[in-house]
């Protein structure tokens, strides 16, 4: 109870901690489409949602995706 702890790192300030996350809702609403583009700005160290990043390693698992559909959506 005594042990000091580390303050909390945001990766999206304010928003996203480091860690694992589950993004869930309703289906169609866009959950794909906000993961891919916070992983790529959190990659790049860009702001996303207007709110600042720190840069780092990001993972994106796409399970239900096609790889045209990731690739479309990078290279926008």
């Amino acid at each position: 109870m005594t042990e000091p702890l580390k303050p909390i790192e945001f990766v999206v300030d304010n928003l996203i901690t480091q860690g694992l996350f589950i993004l869930a809702g309703a289906p169609k609403i866009g959950k794909s489409w906000l993961a891919l583009d916070i992983c790529l700005s959190v990659a790049k160290g860009e702001p996303v949602l207007n709110a600042t990043t720190s840069q780092g390693t990001s993972l994106y698992l796409c399970l239900e995706d096609s790889r045209i559909r990731i690739q479309i959506a990078y290279t926008r």
